[in-house]
């Protein structure tokens, strides 16, 4: 019988649980610090080895400097080919100048066009692809030769314009303006006079101007053809002759040239309408900018809006570049004098002249510059061409069989004769690729 009670056993129960519990933690902790004592004592010994055997080391750092030499060497390698291939694609998009060409591919454009080839085609670019337009009819086609859409009228002498997204095609001394987007027709406007000239805005609107024997008019329509019941008139003995207008792509701002008499001398004045609320509603006739003296000798039969805030007028012995950065404010910021000017072609970026060169061995000589009447470059010329055309980066000037390619460098890129009857070229998809386009066919050709 034990002379313990039940409560005595119960507590040495519980005495010898915690007991058991402290031993196993003391001897886990000696566990781990035995472990930690061998590690610190291998690495020492470790250590130590190294130390003592000074081979060991060298041999080491030999490695370990090799193999960072070797990627030194690799890195410098990967940076030469890098640099190579940009200096050698530079030269080639800057210098190089091609000398042979294959054709890519070749479409006929009649096929899904009939009705529309009865006279003559002209091009123009628009968006991405050109349209083409003749006395019959209009269609739009993209860079691979497809017809996207087609609509026929019926015109004496059909003009064409573009601006950002928009077209449109005027019966010149008719009555008839089309107005196409990138997606197809849009509307038909209609005026009372014979139309002069047209310009359309980035949105679609359109200014036609018109005269009779003693007046010049500007009406101005919505995309869809609706009249927007603003007009503006111009009398020799007031404003003088409406020569030339264009619309800024947002469609608040027009540029127009008037040529009048002085003395019995011909001269030009530029004049910037605003049609926005903002400006142009507090202004007499809506005039933000009328400049006479620097044309008082000279004739402008061109003005052009390349963006919102660049416009140039051509006259015939120059260019005139002008900043709307402030729009109540247009300046002329840059003015040019050049031979007699035989030629001009534009995009959004530049300005193309062709100009008679006396002073060089070629009879003529080509210059361009950019939007905001910096010069880019020059070059003599001698070339019979019939057109001529900015894309992209690129001059293009052509006849019926052959072409002259010039880079903003002024390097010749190409200058011979093609196997094609050309009407048109724009660029392609690939730096070395042109699209020409002819009366039939359309042909991608890419140089090399």
């Amino acid at each position: 019988m034990s002379d313990l009670s039940p409560m005595s056993r119960e507590k040495k129960k519980q005495q010898l649980r915690r007991q058991m519990i402290v031993n196993n933690d003391a001897a886990d902790s000696l566990k781990n610090s035995e472990q930690e004592t061998a590690r610190r004592q291998n690495s020492s010994f470790m250590r130590q080895g190294d130390s003592e055997n000074p081979e060991k080391v060298t041999v080491v750092k030999k490695a370990h400097r090799k193999v960072m030499k070797k990627r030194l060497i690799i890195l410098a390698v990967i940076v030469l080919l890098l640099a190579a291939a940009a200096g050698g694609i530079y030269y080639w998009n800057y210098h190089y100048q091609f000398q042979e060409y294959f054709v890519s591919w070749e479409v006929n454009l009649t096929s899904e066009e009939e009705g529309v080839e009865r006279s003559s085609p002209k091009y123009i670019n628009f968006g991405k692809n050109v349209l083409k337009y003749t006395k019959d009819g209009a269609s739009y086609i993209d860079n691979k030769g497809k017809t996207i859409w087609v609509q026929t009228y019926e015109m004496k002498a059909p003009i064409a314009v573009v601006n950002g997204s928009f077209a449109a095609i005027a019966d010149q001394q008719g009555n008839s303006i089309y107005i196409f987007n990138e997606e197809g027709p849009q509307g038909v406007a209609t005026t009372l006079l014979p139309i002069v000239r047209i310009s359309v805005s980035g949105k679609g609107i359109v200014a036609a101007a018109q005269e009779d024997s003693k007046s010049s008019y500007v009406s101005m329509f919505k995309r869809d053809g609706s009249d927007l019941k603003l007009t503006m008139k111009s009398t020799l003995s007031k404003n003088g002759y409406l020569m030339d207008l264009s619309f800024s792509p947002d469609g608040t701002q027009l540029i127009c040239s008037y040529a009048y008499i002085d003395n019995s001398f011909l001269r030009s004045r530029v004049v910037i309408y605003d049609y926005s609320d903002e400006v142009g509603a507090n202004l007499p006739d809506r005039i933000v900018s009328a400049n006479e003296e620097a044309f008082a000798d000279k004739v402008v039969p061109r003005v052009q809006y390349l963006s919102e805030t660049q416009s140039f007028a051509c006259s015939d012995t120059g260019l005139a570049f002008f900043s709307s950065e402030n729009r109540a404010n247009p300046v002329l910021t840059v003015q040019t004098e050049e031979e007699r000017i035989e030629s001009l072609f534009y995009s959004d970026k530049y300005v193309a002249l062709v100009t008679a060169n006396s002073a060089g061995p070629e009879p003529e000589k080509l210059v361009v510059y950019q939007a905001n009447g910096t010069k880019v470059f020059e070059t003599g010329l001698d070339y019979s061409y019939t057109s001529g055309n900015i894309d992209g980066e690129y001059v293009i000037l052509y006849n019926d069989n052959s072409c002259k390619i010039y880079n903003m460098k002024g390097v010749e890129k190409f200058g011979g004769e093609l196997d094609f009857q050309i009407s048109h070229i724009t660029c392609g998809s690939l730096s070395n690729q042109f699209i020409l386009t002819g009366p039939q066919k359309m042909q991608a050709i890419t140089f090399r």
